[in-house]
């Protein structure tokens, strides 16, 4: 549920209109959800 919950997240915010100061914390936020579907999926 965590996983998916931040997925979600990550992409509202790749939603938004901006993406350049978002990109950075995008890319991050999509690294700490893998990890985080790998150790608890």
């Amino acid at each position: 549920m965590a996983c998916s919950a931040v997925c979600d997240h990550m992409s509202v915010l790749w939603s938004s209109p901006d993406r350049f100061i978002l990109s950075l914390t995008a890319v991050f936020v999509m690294h700490v959800c893998f990890v985080l579907c790998v150790l608890l999926c």
